[in-house]
């Protein structure tokens, strides 16, 4: 039997977006051309919107941060059901 993992907290991992690309000095628009996706989708994982993208996006998304996808998931803790 497959046991999957409870959400993350989107809120947190949204805040940890908009810092990371702050600090990187990056727009939104940057990033979402660096990841290709655009910038509303950027966005609205920032506002901690539920968004669904391709399964090598948090790759790209950590390599337009310049930094490792743990950074952005570790220490979020998971949501209640949705």
């Amino acid at each position: 039997m497959l046991l999957l993992a409870p959400p993350l907290d989107r809120v947190t991992i949204g805040r940890k977006i908009k810092a990371l690309r702050n600090a990187a000095s990056l727009t939104m628009e940057d990033v979402g051309d660096d990841t290709g996706v655009n910038k509303s989708t950027i966005s609205r994982l920032e506002a901690g919107e539920k968004v669904n993208f391709p399964i090598d996006f948090p790759f790209r998304l950590a390599a337009a941060l310049g930094c490792d996808v743990s950074d952005i998931w570790a220490d979020c803790e998971p949501e209640g059901d949705d």
